[in-house]
Order: C-alpha cells, then structure tokens, then sequence
C-alpha cells in the first residue's frame, strides 16, 4: 500500500496526540503516588521528579505537534484543514487542561 507523504505525516501527528494521552496517564500515576506517600520519603521525591519530567516532555511534544499540524494545514483543502484542525485543537486543550488542574 503507497500512502502520500501527507497521509504519513497526519499518520505521525496522530501517534503524537497519542503520546500526550500517556503522558497525562503518567501525570495522574505520579499524582496518585504524591498523594498517598509522606512528604519526606523516597517515593514521594521520585513522584515529583516524575511529573516535572512527563510535564517537560508533554511540553515539548505539544509545540511539535502544533508545529506538525500547521505544517499540515498548508498541504490539505480548506474544508477538510478547518474539520481536522478543530478535531486535533480539542485533544490539545484537553491535554493543557488536564495539565492545569494540578
């Protein structure tokens, strides 16, 4: 099967709303871990660490998928730009929402 090069580029902005999805998977693991470990210990330290990291890097991969998708936005129709765009700024807001509520 031959796919077009913007077929595979949408393809690898998908995975990448994907990842933002483990990530906030991740931020709620750490989440529970502050929440039920002392302050002083190990584990607790280790859950901070942990969510400073997964924020960095949910951080990084947001500006590459908002990147990537104004990239795309260039390469499809205006109407079908316009239905994908809303779709993928909904999983960024959740995502950043998500984000926020800590």
């Amino acid at each position: 099967m031959s796919r077009s090069a913007y077929e595979i580029a949408y393809t690898g902005l998908e995975d990448l709303y994907q990842v933002q999805d483990a990530f906030i998977e991740f931020h709620a693991l750490f989440t529970v871990m502050l929440n039920r470990f002392p302050q002083d210990s190990e584990t607790h330290a280790m859950a901070r660490l942990g969510i400073a990291s997964v924020d960095a890097w949910a951080d990084t991969v947001c500006q590459w998928s908002e990147c990537m998708d104004n990239e795309l936005d260039e390469l499809e129709t205006e109407g079908e730009a316009y239905r994908a765009k809303v779709q993928r700024m909904c999983v960024l807001r959740a995502a950043h929402f998500m984000k926020d509520e800590k």
